[in-house]
């Protein structure tokens, strides 16, 4: 399939944003995202959970030198010379965590009987008179039946903590929006912690959180499928409003 960013749909990070406003949506068509180490740590900690041959192939650690002297700038610039132009060069300390990281995914995966079959697979589907699309980490096989793997990086990887990112970077909506795309309503979320012992604990979501997904889901369409229509994609309301403090601030 084309490149991902070109195909013409609503995605789940699309869909995020129009629930902030539609402005902040439109907006992200036309800004370039910047990518950072975690972003690029989190990218091939990805690879190397899910296409491990491809990791191996395709990522190469760095030697530890000192590229201020002489000698460490010639020795580097060796150590590059000898690589394939494809190859992705990290720091020995990242280098660590990435191979950490999918090693400890693979054991999670392991521990529910998921088999991949595809790897980072792109799905589209036509919504009405819109197409939605997806990237989805893994699709594969437990006992038989079709499931998603998804794979989170996180601090901790306790309930407790992790069900707080799942509300706050809506997780769930992520749930509805790839069984929606794909027909598989076999969902798992690895939480993977970033630091050792690189402990994870696999999730899925209960009822009320994947009605509440889809919830969500049908009012980004609909917010998209609006503005769309007007071409109009307007910010936070321009009324004052009051506020009260959340309940938390009260035990204080």
């Amino acid at each position: 399939m084309s490149n991902y960013n070109e195909i013409a749909a609503l995605n789940y990070s699309g869909a995020k944003l129009l629930l902030r406003s539609p402005a902040h949506y439109k907006t992200s068509l036309t800004t370039e995202r910047e990518d950072t180490p975690a972003l690029r740590i989190g990218r091939l900690s990805h690879m190397a959970a899910f296409e491990p041959s491809v990791f191996i192939d395709t990522v190469a650690e760095e030697p530890d030198l000192d590229r201020r002297t002489k000698e460490g700038k010639t020795q580097y610039e060796e150590f590059k010379k000898n690589l394939p132009d494809y190859c992705i060069t990290v720091k020995k300390n990242e280098f660590e965590t990435i191979s950490r990281i999918g090693q400890s995914a693979t054991e999670a995966m392991k521990s529910i009987g998921f088999k991949i079959e595809q790897a980072e697979a792109v799905y589209v589907k036509d919504y009405g008179n819109y197409k939605l699309k997806g990237r989805v980490d893994a699709i594969g096989e437990i006992n038989g039946e079709k499931a998603i793997i998804d794979l989170k990086t996180c601090e901790s990887a306790e309930p407790a903590i992790f069900s707080k990112s799942v509300a706050n970077y809506m997780y769930h909506l992520q749930n509805a929006w790839y069984s929606e795309i794909t027909g598989i309503t076999l969902f798992y979320f690895i939480a993977q912690e970033k630091e050792p012992p690189y402990a994870w604990r696999v999730y899925t979501l209960d009822e009320g959180s994947i009605e509440q997904g889809k919830k969500l889901m049908r009012e980004a369409i609909s917010i998209y499928q609006l503005c769309s229509a007007s071409n109009q994609w307007p910010s936070y309301s321009k009324e004052i409003t009051t506020l009260s403090l959340p309940n938390w601030a009260y035990t204080k």
